[in-house]
């Protein structure tokens, strides 16, 4: 990742094969529950260069696209030198000083809550110090030393290959963006489906109860 003369993360920035999530696989096999469209890039004014109908088999591969940096504002100055073991708290290999009004620019979501983020133009990563919205009505944490302004905006975009070798690209999710991740359901990884006893008639009932 590169980082501009104020030490701001460049962005869009593409992570080739990443995806978000304790389970996330980056090759999948998926089924088209719901026709849908392949787009020639990971954007969503590009053209379309495939149809996919119901009931198609394809390769998918996954992206993970970094669009906007969430903003975490520090409230004092402070020493970040423990992090979040698998039994509790720990030591960190590297002491990141914080200092009040600072600006942390948070990336991208890890295993476990963790998270990847920037500060002075370099990158770390760490569980949640600061402190986030509430989220109805019921406040997700709390923190005397940093505070979150701004969620940060990803996306997941699936490059996928038809059993006739054309290939395009579908917007699996947007995270970020809104107070919820938004995501599309015309394609299903099969082995979530068959890991969570998913089928297509549960997600063409939930894309029925959709507002």
């Amino acid at each position: 990742m590169e980082f501009d003369d104020e030490s701001v993360p460049v962005l869009p920035f593409v992570q080739h094969g990443e995806c978000e999530g304790e389970s996330c696989a980056r090759s999948i096999v998926a089924y088209s529950c719901l026709a849908t469209t392949l787009l020639a890039d990971a954007a969503d004014d590009a053209p379309v260069v495939a149809r996919i109908p119901e009931g198609e088999f394809v390769q998918a591969r996954r992206d993970l696209v970094l669009r906007a940096a969430g903003i975490v504002v520090v409230k004092e100055d402070f020493q970040l030198y423990w992090d979040e073991g698998r039994n509790g708290i720990v030591a960190r290999a590297d002491t990141v000083d914080l200092a009040e009004g600072d600006t942390v620019y948070l990336l991208r979501a890890l295993d476990r809550g963790r998270w990847t983020w920037a500060y002075h133009g370099r990158l770390h990563d760490s569980g949640e110090f600061w402190a986030t919205p509430a989220r109805a009505g019921v406040k997700r944490m709390e923190s005397e030393y940093a505070v979150r302004r701004a969620a940060p905006t990803r996306e997941q975009w699936w490059q996928v290959t038809r059993l006739d070798g054309t290939t395009g690209w579908w917007l699996h999710s947007v995270n970020g963006a809104r107070a919820r991740e938004e995501q599309y359901d015309e394609l299903q990884s099969v082995p979530r489906m068959q890991r969570e006893r998913d089928d297509c008639a549960k997600v063409k009932a939930r894309r029925a109860r959709r507002p």
